[in-house]
């Protein structure tokens, strides 16, 4: 299958600030040398969102762009996985309505369900990075660090960039002459840059074996927390043999591998929290901080001349990127630290339904109209019922159609297309930041010391509300746990047996940045300076 997500404000040019608003200065700082100034980090990102054509001049520069691209691709991978996630989720939920099982089934089927749309990495062989800072990189071996501590592969996974950034280009090609543009795309956009291999554990200590590679004829041990990058300039035709320790795999249960390839091997098995700049660069020879960097003022000086200050009376709309609270009024006197506005929560999530894709309801226009109980604007819950056949008979029913159809979401209906048999919800934000808490324990009737073992989410995630938190699944014992309310889990008490689970969000706030007098307000999303 393919899924695709686009997150266009994690760019390297003009979003390059955003990417740190979001993935913050310290998680981008932690890839760079623990004594680089960070006013010059910060200075230097902000100009480049300024002057997004600028080039890095030396390995300072290019080793912001690449931590702060790591920042960027990881972000980009955690909002595709929820977005897939979440698309899933609504027909799933609704097929599961539908179907007849027994309770230790139906708790099962969820679980088998549930797994199958389970995104593993190390199922993934080969994974492809594109954009400029992979094409422009000095050398293939810093854009392959680069990817594989961005998309975290597990198990043995090629790596592959676009080493001129033609991708885009080639897929519009594609329209014209798919032939042409395949042959392109193999022969001259995708590059081979390396192996990674990256062992999957549970538990791992500090300098304990992991692992023994042989490369061609030389035998290398490889102990934990360590990166260890085995080149291949000549591009020979190597046999790789791994033979793994006991409580380490590469996705699956073998502890043998064999294969061979011209390409070059790194082989990672820092601990998840390692980011140590020191130990990666002393390895793989990336970055040279022996000259001191640049000063910003030469490197931007040339996009600085001719520079107008344009001097007088303006307006100016601050405006919030969806509707939330403006707290200002009209001809209400402003000051570079007044608050305009706030977005409490993410950007609302939006669900389709598409009811003339579901055979079960054997819906029409003229049908959907005459049997829809709800309408534009009304508030629906989780398995509400908004559609009633009233004149399906004993036929309809013997031959798989069904009466009803329940929401498998809770939102506000925007819209009603009676045309195509869709309506369109907007996920209703009414979360409270108030802390809850699951009796996981008592629910299962388990130990409470043993409901790591039954949880399916560890601390610090994600959950949505109805999604799967906890399960016993046995003969004479079955029961899921659905989160009750959607948040970030706070805390596992193997003492009391529970899960708390509290909504996080650090809330968007938009500043007059000026003085001056408001002269207008567009409600819950903008507001005019003079």
């Amino acid at each position: 299958k393919y899924y695709r997500t686009v997150s266009a404000n994690y760019g390297m040019s003009y979003s390059i600030s955003n990417v740190m608003k979001d993935a913050t200065y310290e998680n981008i700082q932690k890839w760079l040398p623990e004594d680089l100034d960070e006013h010059y980090v910060r200075n230097y990102i902000s100009n480049k969102m300024l002057y997004p054509l600028y080039i890095p001049q030396d390995d300072t520069q290019i080793a912001i762009e690449h931590a702060t691209a790591r920042g960027a691709i990881r972000m980009s991978k955690r909002h595709h996985m929820k977005m897939h996630f979440n698309t899933q989720k609504i027909g799933f939920l609704d097929r599961l309505k539908h179907m007849d099982f027994d309770k230790f089934m139906e708790c099962f089927y969820v679980e088998k369900l549930q797994e199958q749309r389970s995104f593993h990495m190390k199922d993934i062989g080969i994974m492809i990075g594109a954009g400029g800072v992979l094409s422009n990189a000095p050398s293939s071996t810093h854009a392959l660090i680069t990817i594989c501590d961005g998309l975290k592969p597990e198990g043995i996974t090629e790596i592959w960039r676009d080493k001129y950034f033609i991708s885009p280009h080639l897929g519009k090609l594609s329209e014209v002459n798919s032939e042409l543009a395949s042959e392109l795309l193999h022969k001259e956009c995708y590059q081979k840059i390396g192996i990674c291999i990256r062992p999957i554990f549970q538990k791992m200590k500090a300098d304990q074996k992991v692992m023994e590679i042989i490369i061609g004829e030389q035998s290398h041990k490889i102990l934990s927390n360590s990166i260890k990058y085995f080149p291949n300039e000549d591009k020979t035709l190597q046999r790789i043999l791994i033979k793994l320790e006991k409580g380490f795999s590469l996705g699956n249960n073998d502890h043998n591998y064999e294969f061979e390839t011209e390409l070059p091997i790194l082989v990672d098995t820092r601990f998840r929290n390692n980011t140590s700049f020191k130990q990666f660069n002393s390895e793989l020879k990336l970055f040279d901080f022996e000259n001191s960097a640049i000063a910003l003022e030469d490197c931007f000086s040339s996009y600085l001349e001719n520079k107008k200050i344009d001097e007088g009376t303006f307006t100016i709309k601050r405006e919030l990127p969806y509707s939330g609270n403006i707290f200002v009024t009209k001809d209400e006197e402003v000051m570079p630290d007044t608050l305009i506005g706030e977005n409490k929560y993410a950007p609302p999530k939006i669900y389709v339904l598409s009811l003339f894709t579901m055979d079960y309801l054997d819906l029409n226009p003229e049908l959907m109209k005459k049997s829809m109980l709800v309408e534009e604007g009304d508030s629906v819950k989780f398995n509400q019922k908004i559609i009633e056949i009233s004149d399906r008979g004993m036929i309809s029913a013997f031959s798989g159609k069904v009466g009803e159809y329940r929401t498998p979401v809770r939102g506000k209906i925007e819209h009603i297309n009676f045309e195509t048999g869709t309506i369109i919800l907007r996920e209703i934000q009414d979360y409270s930041t108030k802390p809850f808490t699951v009796k996981i324990a008592k629910e299962l009737k388990i130990n409470p010391k043993h409901i790591k073992g039954y949880l399916k989410k560890r601390e610090g995630d994600f959950v949505e509300t109805y999604e799967p938190l906890a399960s016993r699944l046995e003969k004479d014992f079955s029961h899921v746990i659905h989160a009750p309310t959607s948040g970030v889990i706070t805390n596992i008490d193997t003492q009391k047996g529970t899960v708390t689970i509290q909504y996080k969000n650090e809330p968007y706030h938009i500043y007059a940045n000026v003085s001056g007098k408001v002269i207008n307000v567009e409600e819950t999303l903008s507001a005019t300076i003079k």
